[in-house]
């Protein structure tokens, strides 16, 4: 995958597509080729070829030496189906962990940053500083809701956490944390996961990973896109 993305980035999508492509052909072991497969999968969605992408996952699912991969595959195709931008974030109702009653489409004309972390992920920690700043700024500026929901199974070890620490954002602990119903919904299985929603309701981007730069910069984008929609409507 590293491999694959320094490829994109030196020489775009369709080169790193070809980097793959020529090491699957030179392999003969069913496991390797499902994975470079999976990687296939992935180019072609980063291209934001839908249509190749759904093909190539029906091909490791068809060709799969085991079912985690099929199942590997059938997440992938529920994400092309249900989670990609301009498509409606899927609703939800959670708990907060003060004990309010959250419905995510209560959220409407909000931009939204669905957040799925784990209290003890490195990345999450090392990226607090600027995410809180970030939130904060955002909260003061704009109708904005960060919704901040713990993956770790143990409530605990997440209340713990929050107890007596400035953290931006309405808390949710998810049940059963990565093998809960949330984590299906969002097809998490990375931490920290964001998706950024739209005041329309609409994913405009998933993040995974290290994210809060261009995070921000999605953001600004969309709040540019706003206000030239804004500056181009009728004028009276």
């Amino acid at each position: 995958r590293a491999a694959r993305r320094a490829e994109a980035r030196l020489h775009g999508q369709e080169a790193a597509l070809a980097l793959v492509q020529d090491f699957q052909a030179r392999t003969d072991d069913p496991e390797v080729w499902a994975g470079l497969q999976s990687e296939i999968v992935l180019a072609y969605l980063d291209s934001l070829n839908v249509e190749a992408a759904l093909a190539a996952a029906d091909l490791l699912a068809r060709r799969a030496p085991t079912g985690d991969w099929v199942r590997w595959s059938d997440r992938a195709r529920y994400e092309m189906e249900n989670l990609l931008p301009g498509m409606p974030a899927p609703a939800f109702a959670a708990t907060t962990v003060d004990g309010r009653s959250l419905r995510l489409d209560s959220l409407r004309g909000r931009i939204v940053v669905l957040e799925f972390y784990a209290p003890r992920n490195e990345i999450f920690l090392r990226e607090a500083g600027l995410r809180n700043r970030l939130y904060r700024t955002l909260s003061e500026r704009l109708p904005f809701t960060a919704l901040a929901i713990s993956m770790d199974p143990d409530s605990l070890i997440t209340e713990a956490f929050l107890e007596g620490r400035d953290i931006p954002g309405v808390h949710i602990i998810a049940p059963g944390g990565l093998d809960g119903p949330l984590a299906e919904l969002y097809n998490v299985n990375l931490l920290p996961t964001r998706f950024l929603i739209g005041p329309d309701g609409r994913i405009v981007r998933k993040f995974v990973g290290s994210a809060m730069e261009p995070l921000q910069a999605e953001i600004a984008a969309l709040l540019n896109l706003a206000a030239g929609n804004d500056a181009g409507g009728p004028r009276r």
